[in-house]
């Protein structure tokens, strides 16, 4: 859905021209958006680092 939104250009640092609150708000959403997806891919390599910790706990006992 965001993907679909084409923000119309402009600088932070112009102050001559600065964004409209619709730009800052699209701005906003793209980022947490963009930190929502990073947040997931990283929840997702951990949840894979700990299943295979429990798994090798587990062989580990097993062979005691």
């Amino acid at each position: 859905m965001l993907n679909a939104i084409k923000p119309a250009g402009f600088d932070l640092n112009d102050i001559q021209h600065e964004p409209t609150d619709e730009q800052l708000g699209t701005l906003m959403e793209l980022v947490a958006a963009e930190a929502r997806k990073r947040a997931e891919m990283v929840r997702q390599e951990l949840m894979a680092r700990l299943r295979q910790d429990i798994i090798a706990a587990n062989l580990a006992q097993v062979r005691l």
